[in-house]
């Protein structure tokens, strides 16, 4: 799956929001991960925020 850099921005910025509104350590945790050049993480967050059952 492809992602521009706008696309990734906001993926981002919503991590880090459900992350600061949702207390979610692992999740911060990945985004972490991801700023500092981890790929792997992408999909995984992707995942997590997509799920309609994740507090926003």
């Amino acid at each position: 799956m492809a992602m521009g850099p706008a696309s990734i921005a906001q993926l981002v910025m919503t991590v880090l929001a459900v992350a600061v509104l949702g207390g979610c350590t692992n999740v911060a945790r990945m985004q972490q991960a991801f700023e500092e050049g981890d790929d792997s993480q992408i999909e995984r967050l992707i995942e997590i925020v997509s799920r309609q059952d994740y507090p926003y």
